[in-house]
């Protein structure tokens, strides 16, 4: 029986059954990830542990979905690869904020991102230790809405700023920064009047 199968689709999620039984067994798993079938090879990158050389192999597959089942399932994924997905990849509802929130993925050395071509790779930039809150600020003025959406969230941005992104025309900026502001109580007179007319309370009382 022959079955059609797109390689690029990421719809084939589900692992096969009888590839996960074998999960436990390394010289099975070094087999099975040398399988023409991506299916088989994403199956295998579900596995929570594998041996390093199945790692190593798994992360320069050509099938994108293994590297993301493998930054998404596998502890041991590396993290230039995890790095690498998520350059195109935020996290599913069944493995949220995979690979960011991954055990490996990069801590420090991500201030290098700050001026990339990517939006995605400069939100990444305030995540470093070493960040300031003069990196919070320029980004907090980024072309791209998901990076200042970012900035919004972060605890060291000044109240100018933050009530500029309380008026982003970005609804999405607007409510991050609404929500983080809430959620820590610092609100100053400018915010406080940015939030009265946001819900509709008039800043003078009417007489």
């Amino acid at each position: 029986m022959r079955h059609d199968f797109d390689p690029t689709s990421m719809s084939m999620s589900h692992t096969l059954p009888w590839v996960e039984d074998l999960h436990g067994d390394a010289d099975a798993m070094r087999h099975l990830a040398a399988s023409s079938h991506p299916l088989v090879r994403r199956s295998v990158a579900r596995a929570r542990h594998l041996p390093l050389d199945v790692v190593a192999r798994l992360a320069r597959d050509d099938d994108r979905v293994v590297r993301l089942f493998l930054a998404e399932s596998c502890e041991d994924a590396p993290a230039d690869m995890l790095l690498e997905v998520w350059r195109w990849w935020d996290g599913s509802l069944s493995h949220p904020d995979r690979p960011r929130s991954h055990p490996s993925f990069p801590r420090t050395g991500l201030l290098r991102y700050t001026a990339d071509p990517s939006g995605r790779m400069r939100r990444l930039a305030m995540d470093d230790p070493e960040s300031t809150p003069v990196d919070v600020a320029r980004l907090a003025r980024d072309p791209e809405a998901e990076v200042r959406r970012r900035a919004a969230e972060d605890p060291r941005l000044s109240p100018a700023d933050a009530v500029r992104l309380l008026n982003d025309p970005e609804a999405h900026v607007s409510d991050r920064a609404w929500t983080a502001r809430i959620g820590r109580g610092r609100f100053s007179l400018g915010m406080g009047c940015v939030v009265a007319g946001r819900v509709g309370i008039p800043s003078v009382p009417e007489r």
